[in-house]
């Protein structure tokens, strides 16, 4: 999928990461200092339009849920600045927290460098010039931005199923690396 090749199969028939490539993801991340392949955590950079919504539930759920395998972070391709109430209100009923998160940019200096990008801006992934050279997926969500609150609980669950399915393949890469 990465550097414009697709590959794998997910929800949805949407792009994933090809499983070499996440291994090969995951061998450039260990460089010896974990105990064993199962501590081996990836830094997912979770991308949306605003940086408002999708992304930041993105982040936060996977913070919240899937946290011995992702190192979360999320940035928008125009960040709108500020985080939406209702995203904050249903990633909250959810007993997760965006606590410390903020909307920021693709080039935002507190981002580390990322091992997998996962793209819900609605851009295709291979025309956004950052993503270039880079391990990355495009996930089909769609914007809640703007809509009630029923709107955002079930754009957050499609997230949510997404981020537990991302976490089991990636447990499962690492379990055949090791």
């Amino acid at each position: 999928m990465g550097e414009g090749r697709r590959g794998g199969a997910g929800i949805d028939s949407c792009a994933m990461v090809a499983g070499s490539e996440m291994i090969a993801a995951m061998a450039a991340v260990d460089k010896g200092n974990a105990q064993d392949k199962s501590e081996v955590r990836l830094t997912v950079l979770f991308v949306c339009m605003g940086n408002c919504v999708r992304s930041q539930m993105a982040e936060a759920l996977a913070r919240h849920q899937v946290a011995d395998v992702i190192v979360a972070q999320s940035a928008g391709l125009r960040p709108l600045g500020f985080i939406d109430p209702t995203a904050r209100a249903v990633v909250e009923e959810r007993g997760a927290s965006m606590e410390g998160q903020f909307s920021k940019g693709l080039h935002d200096h507190s981002l580390h460098p990322s091992d997998v990008i996962v793209n819900m801006s609605g851009v295709p992934g291979t025309s956004v010039h950052f993503f270039h050279g880079r391990v990355f997926e495009d996930w089909p969500i769609g914007d809640p931005f703007g809509e009630d609150i029923v709107t955002h609980r079930n754009i957050c669950d499609d997230i949510e199923a997404r981020i537990k399915q991302l976490a089991a393949r990636l447990r499962a890469e690492s379990a055949k690396a090791s």
